[in-house]
């Protein structure tokens, strides 16, 4: 090989020196640009995914506020909300207004016949339902004070019974109202 370039004119030399040079070079630039080009590409495509997050992260945004408005408009306060999505939370707070009712029936004069016990029910789609039927007697005026008590308003009155005593003394009844309140399990299981 040398003695082939020996043999060649120094200018003939020269190119050829240069275009091992300049191809050498190009050897290594060639994968550097490429990956360079890649990177451009793949910061675009980033930016293009950024911007669909946020249009997807404002769209959930507005439907959760439209869901929070909605709530809001139909007497549910957040608490009751979240009590929807998570059963241990609704289960206590069910137990919460029922104690807190048989207290006001009590507190307004009636006498409950029997403590009430909370059972489940459980509908299509993951929707359980929470029941609970509070047995009482009293005086009529008694217990409709109880059930128009405002903080009471937001419950759910699955059933209500009244049956006047048979002497009617004065007015007393004896009846039964029931309450429900409803949330959503995750899924299929154990709904």
């Amino acid at each position: 090989m040398i003695a082939y370039l020996d043999a060649l004119k120094p200018e003939s030399r020269r190119i050829i020196a240069w275009l091992i040079v300049v191809m050498t070079i190009g050897l290594f630039a060639l994968p550097v640009l490429a990956s360079g080009s890649g990177l451009v590409q793949s910061r675009s495509e980033l930016r293009a995914l950024e911007h669909s997050v946020d249009q997807l992260s404002l769209r959930v945004d507005e439907q959760a506020l439209a869901v929070s408005n909605w709530y809001q408009e139909h007497g549910q306060n957040p608490e009751d909300v979240v009590a929807y999505g998570d059963p241990e939370l609704a289960r206590l707070q069910f137990e919460n207004h029922v104690d807190q009712f048989g207290l006001a029936l009590v507190d307004a004069g009636a006498s409950l016949s029997r403590l009430p016990n909370i059972i489940v029910v459980s509908h299509d789609g993951g929707v359980v339902e929470l029941q609970a039927t509070i047995e009482f007697s009293g005086m009529m005026s008694e217990v409709m004070a109880a059930l128009l008590e405002p903080e009471f308003s937001r419950l759910r009155v699955g059933q209500f019974v009244i049956n006047t005593l048979p002497d009617n003394q004065g007015g007393r009844v004896r009846g039964s109202v029931q309450l429900q309140q409803f949330y959503i399990m995750e899924g299929d299981e154990d709904a």
